[in-house]
């Protein structure tokens, strides 16, 4: 099983990046991660990448679609728009159920998959194995 070299986390609500870092410890997939608290304060981060010779980009996003100032759709509008947007795969995980937001997800090709909050230690392995 091959470790992920960096993974990104950009979700609004404390408890929930908190288990999912306790998660990542516990499946052991990862050398880095980081968590953003907003799309507004990931798409700076991405931005300021961009200017790099080196960027550090991720294997994947996981990212939340219900987010005050930058909502994940938002996100999803202008990382698509930056040099390194094929560079990594886009995880929507979520509490919605929508029907809608899953067919919206389809219609970006960054996006791979649609999963329901939270991220388990297994979901981690599968991801880890594929």
């Amino acid at each position: 099983m091959k470790k992920f070299k960096f993974l990104v986390f950009i979700d609004d609500d404390a408890m929930t990046n908190r288990f999912h870092e306790i998660t990542l410890k516990r499946a052991d997939v990862c050398e880095e991660y980081m968590f953003f608290d907003s799309g507004l304060k990931a798409m700076t981060f991405f931005n300021e990448e961009t200017k790099k010779d080196n960027p550090k980009l991720p294997d994947y996003i996981f990212l939340d679609i219900n987010m005050p100032a930058m909502n994940g759709w938002e996100f999803l509008d202008e990382y698509i728009q930056t040099s390194i947007s094929q560079s990594s795969t886009i995880i929507m995980l979520t509490t919605s159920a929508s029907k809608s937001d899953i067919n919206k997800s389809k219609e970006y090709e960054v996006v791979q998959d649609f999963m329901n909050k939270p991220l388990s230690v297994d979901a981690l392995l599968k991801l880890a194995e594929e």
